[in-house]
């Protein structure tokens, strides 16, 4: 079978999401006209300071008006340019918290119930000279997000999730557990469709991405200027699947979810016809709950007598029946339920009927994480972060 198997899933309080590695430095276009909305906040930098990034041509402010706590720090030179050419500018400062138990960024986007994507970046670079790596949480007002740690003083560490705004302010505080002063390099925030990356759990769950794919993409360069999600897409190839693309234009007009040209575009299909399509992953954790998004478009002209259809299965059990895709037209589909196992498989097969051996353009692997707490007022969503 054409088959791809991850590393396993940690599952303490880092666990999967410390897997991403947030690379700034990836070749982007995009325009201040598909900003609207966004966020996008360089941590530490210098007062009422603002730029466009050279390499992802992104907006950054600094972000004295959005916190008043907190240490300017830039990162050692042995970790800066010149010595790391390829740093991205925003990793090169941050801001660390050495007082106080909580520390939160107030971001105004929105009203109460918007959905928003939030990236938090992290780049240690010894900037304290004490080559000692922190440890310490995350939290989207009064929710748990993640533990933030790291391996070395060079990792590069981003954390994303998708979550519904409780009012028009959100607020993503660092919370110091002991265990080393807490810092952040770098904050940004992307409104979302309230249409998209449903849960069995209502408003009452958040995101935590896992993994995001561009499948068959041979030299994708990870955000693209029409995506107007500003999704960082990552590569996945494997030698028992085989691309097929267009240059020929698809629509996503249809498609809440709005997949960037250069990512749908490409499609992997097995080798060999007969095969199956897999990924999979495991988790020590039985009680984690995923959601898969899967990302189709038809990207070959097919005859009359040509059909591909295909089933998707997980563990061996349906889970989405007789997909076709639409030639030229990208439908995303998932999962109405959690996922919950050690390990999961998903087997994408095609039909008796088929003709042809199933594709898949793209893929995004959350793990669904129910809140802690809804704040019952604004202000007590104000008070939890004033610690």
């Amino acid at each position: 079978m054409a088959h791809l198997i991850l590393d396993p899933v940690m599952t303490n309080s880092t666990g999967f999401i410390l897997l991403l590695v947030f690379l700034f430095g990836v070749t982007i276009l995009v325009h201040a006209q598909q900003q609207t909305g966004f966020i996008s906040i360089d941590c530490g930098g210098p007062e009422n300071f603002e730029y466009t990034d050279e390499d992802t041509k992104i907006k950054y402010v600094t972000d004295g008006s959005y916190i008043q706590t907190g240490v300017n720090k830039n990162i050692s030179s042995d970790y800066a340019y010149p010595k790391n050419p390829n740093l991205p500018y925003p990793l090169s400062d941050l801001r660390s918290f050495p007082h106080g138990n909580r520390n939160c960024y107030r971001l105004i986007a929105g009203t109460k119930g918007s959905l928003h994507l939030i990236r938090a970046s992290f780049l240690y670079g010894n900037y304290d000279g004490e080559n000692k790596l922190p440890e310490f949480d995350l939290y989207v007002g009064v929710n748990f997000w993640s533990s933030v740690k790291f391996k070395n003083a060079s990792e590069q560490v981003a954390l994303e999730t998708i979550s519904m705004a409780t009012s028009e302010e959100t607020n993503v505080c660092l919370v110091n557990k002991g265990k080393g002063i807490p810092f952040i390099s770098a904050l940004e925030l992307r409104p979302i469709d309230n249409s998209i990356y449903k849960t069995e759990f209502g408003d009452s769950a958040s995101l935590l991405l896992f993994k995001r794919w561009d499948i068959g993409s041979f030299n994708g360069s990870g955000r693209y200027q029409d995506d107007v999600y500003d999704r960082i897409w990552f590569p996945l190839k494997s030698s028992s699947w085989k691309s097929i693309s267009t240059s020929s234009k698809i629509d996503v007009s249809g498609d809440g979810y709005k997949p960037p040209f250069e990512v749908i575009r490409n499609a992997a299909t097995p080798r060999n016809e007969n095969d199956s399509l897999e990924f999979s992953w495991i988790s020590d954790d039985r009680n984690l709950k995923f959601n898969v998004y899967l990302y189709f478009a038809e990207v070959e002209k097919l005859n009359k007598t040509q059909l591909r259809e295909f089933d998707v299965s997980w563990n061996g059990s349906p889970l989405i029946k007789s997909i076709i895709p639409r030639y030229l037209q990208a439908t995303t589909v998932f999962n109405s339920k959690s996922l919950v196992a050690n390990e999961h498989r998903i087997s994408i097969q095609k039909t008796e009927d088929s003709t042809l051996p199933p594709i898949l353009n793209a893929v995004e692997i959350y793990v669904v994480r129910q809140l802690d707490a809804l704040p019952t007022s604004e202000e007590d969503g104000m008070t939890c972060c004033n610690i």
